[in-house]
């Protein structure tokens, strides 16, 4: 059933706007992650970052005053992505693009379901991928007109190619991205490999 609703939503962001929320978009991502292992608490936490399942985005964006410095963490694939999307973005507008969320525990989800009836579940098949440390939120609150189209050019375009899935977040004011590890991976490894060869 899951596979299915992954078809249904690839089908639907070729004729929509890709940046839309499709009835299916937490199915995509939430298949595409599974096999990632959920963030359990402030320990396990700080377990994986120990031994460097988890990485710091600090000093590689501008991590927003109320994302606890603890939590500004994701897995080594989705820190990878954004090094290289706020590079380009820091190249074209001065200035590093804010990270409003990242890697969130269990509890830190129960809580946010509290404040956010739309918040991903904690548990279950769909629950957030932020517990798997893939996913990130883009806050476009205070980014211009010109900054927010072309963030959403290089997210739509990487969602075309399979390598994210991203949508934008109307009541949070964010763009919540998940990178797909099984996807980023080898399209990196490839275009390393062709660097190497110029």
């Amino acid at each position: 059933m899951l596979l299915l609703a992954c078809a249904s939503t690839t089908a639907f962001a070729r004729k929509h706007d890709i940046l839309e929320k499709s009835v299916w978009y937490r199915a995509l991502e939430c298949y595409e992650t599974s096999n990632l292992p959920k963030v359990l608490d402030r320990e396990d936490f700080e377990r994986k970052v120990n031994e460097g399942e988890l990485v710091s985005l600090a000093g590689i964006a501008a991590i927003h005053r109320d994302l606890p410095p603890w939590r500004a963490c994701v897995i080594p694939v989705t820190r990878d992505y954004v090094v290289g999307l706020e590079h380009r973005f820091k190249r074209r507008f001065g200035r590093k693009f804010p990270i409003d969320s990242a890697a969130r525990t269990v509890d830190v989800q129960k809580a946010l379901i509290l404040r956010n009836p739309n918040a991903a579940p904690a548990h279950g098949p769909l629950a957030s991928t932020h517990l798997t440390g893939a996913a990130i939120d883009i806050g476009y609150k205070d980014l211009t007109r010109a900054e927010r189209a072309w963030l959403e050019t290089e997210l739509s375009r990487d969602k075309r190619a399979g390598f994210i899935q991203a949508v934008r977040e109307l009541t949070q004011a964010c763009y919540h991205v998940t990178v797909f590890p099984s996807k980023w991976k080898p399209h990196r490894h490839a275009r390393k490999k062709q660097s190497r060869h110029r």
